[in-house]
């Protein structure tokens, strides 16, 4: 057995103590920017509501949600590696903005409610794309809603092939819808007519709905996705009102208009031309003709009563 440890040794092993460690002090840290910031960019609050009748016939909620999203620099911009002494170049992504942000609706379609109409879809050179700032996302769908919040998990990028996707999709189920629309309107024997007689290709065609399992007539005839973007909103913060001068412009063009067309009548003298035609009509006979003519014609039509609706 080895003998205990003296209290000279102890002593001696003990660290030595660092009395500024214990001094109250202030830490600074910073956090993170770019794509690894803890800075919320995305707040979303959803109100849903239900009635006893919805409930007993199976009725979807009511839900309106409301989102804010800040986009930052670094989701929109692309840095370029400079050479020495060069400053660092960036460019914009250019990612589209989704179909419900393609269409900018006046404050009055805001107020009502109302959004685009199906089918209106902006020309390739209008479409818009994100850009740094606020954005103000606004949905009376629940499936919306769920699909933003599966969102929130990406980024842009990944959100537009989502769209790309979902597009993709939507044109194969249409062409498969044209498809089979034609074949529906056409007449039955067509096919036969164009297939011919024959053992061998009666054979080609028992053997061919065993190989269509992977053709578009196998696909599932519903819409793959629903049509959300009828049904919300991106607006971006402030929302791009007309200015304010060119709508005052607007309201008093035509007084402009008028004025200019008195200014020339007074310059060129034809007003001063009107009063004197007046002033000279006034002492002839021709305003008492036709006020005589006037009111006999209201005479006689006041003694012949109302025209008689039979006729």
């Amino acid at each position: 057995m080895q003998p205990p440890p003296s209290s000279s040794n102890s002593t001696g092993g003990r660290p030595f103590p660092i009395y500024w460690s214990q001094v109250p002090s202030i830490k600074i840290i910073r956090q993170p920017k770019g794509r690894y910031s803890p800075a919320v960019d995305e707040r979303c609050f959803t109100y849903c509501s239900q009635t006893a009748r919805g409930r007993t016939e199976g009725r979807e909620p009511w839900c309106r949600t409301v989102c804010v999203r800040h986009v930052f620099a670094h989701e929109v911009t692309r840095a370029f590696a400079a050479h020495k002494g060069q400053q660092p170049q960036s460019a914009n992504n250019k990612i589209p903005l989704p179909p419900e942000g393609q269409h900018i609706p006046t404050l009055a379609d805001i107020l009502i409610g109302e959004t685009r109409e199906d089918g209106e879809e902006p020309p390739p050179e209008d479409v818009r794309h994100w850009e740094e700032g606020y954005y103000l996302w606004l949905s009376k769908s629940r499936w919306a809603t769920q699909e933003k919040l599966d969102l929130m998990m990406n980024d842009l990028e990944r959100q537009s092939e989502w769209q790309r996707y979902k597009e993709r999709m939507t044109e194969q189920w249409e062409q498969q819808e044209r498809q089979r629309q034609l074949k529906a309107n056409s007449p039955a024997g067509a096919s036969d007519a164009e297939a011919g007689a024959g053992e061998p290709q009666a054979e080609s065609q028992e053997e061919k709905p065993a190989s269509s399992a992977h053709t578009p007539d196998a696909m599932p005839s519903r819409r793959p996705f629903p049509d959300l973007a009828a049904q919300s909103i991106l607006l971006p913060l402030p929302p791009p009102f007309p200015p304010i001068q060119e709508q005052v412009r607007n309201l008093l063009a035509p007084a402009h208009r008028l004025l200019n067309l008195t200014h020339e009548s007074v310059h060129s003298g034809a007003q001063w031309k009107l009063v004197q035609r007046l002033w000279e009509k006034a002492f002839t006979e021709e305003p008492f003709v036709l006020a005589r003519n006037v009111c006999s014609r209201m005479w006689e039509n006041w003694k012949k009563g109302p025209p008689d609706d039979s006729l």
